[in-house]
């Protein structure tokens, strides 16, 4: 991963970053490895939007599982 975003960095080429992390975990990276990356990404994105959305997948996942119990149960 470092060598990607370092190569982008490098070229000057527009990149668009997506991730489930939040900003806070991103500028008080845990080890050496992610704070080589995260500075690397924060310096390549001058703008940040935080889409702060509900997690779809939990709630069809939880539709599903209470359709299967239905189903199971009778």
């Amino acid at each position: 991963m470092f060598q990607i975003i370092d190569d982008r960095l490098r070229s000057g080429l527009p990149t668009i970053i997506t991730t489930n992390l939040e900003l806070k975990e991103i500028k008080e990276p845990k080890t050496l490895a992610q704070r080589r990356i995260y500075d690397r990404i924060l310096e390549m994105c001058s703008i940040q939007i935080l889409v702060d959305n509900q997690n779809n997948r939990q709630e069809k996942d939880s539709k599903k599982t209470q359709l299967a119990i239905e189903l199971l149960l009778g």
